[in-house]
């Protein structure tokens, strides 16, 4: 699956973009410190977007890694956030 994330770096707030194929499918977004540890979570149903606003709040400037899990497969993307 290739999804993307923009902006990144962010400070907290960004878009997602999928792909057509998920459309009609629940889809988990995790995100994760680099200490393995879940720090936001929620599921969407996919309505034909292709692109969600994503608003994690007030995290930690660092790195952290997002996962999309959709149908027991899950696909990372690392995202950087930077509180200006």
């Amino acid at each position: 699956l290739s999804f993307d994330v923009f902006p990144n770096p962010n400070n907290g707030n960004f878009n997602l973009k999928l792909p057509p194929y998920t459309t009609n499918k629940d889809i988990r977004i995790s995100v994760f410190n680099l200490k393995g540890e879940l720090h936001f979570e929620t599921i969407i149903d996919n309505n034909h977007a292709d692109i969600y606003e994503i608003q994690i709040g007030d995290f930690e400037d660092g790195t952290y890694f997002i996962s999309l899990t959709i149908n027991d497969k899950s696909y990372h993307r690392k995202i950087i956030i930077i509180n200006d």
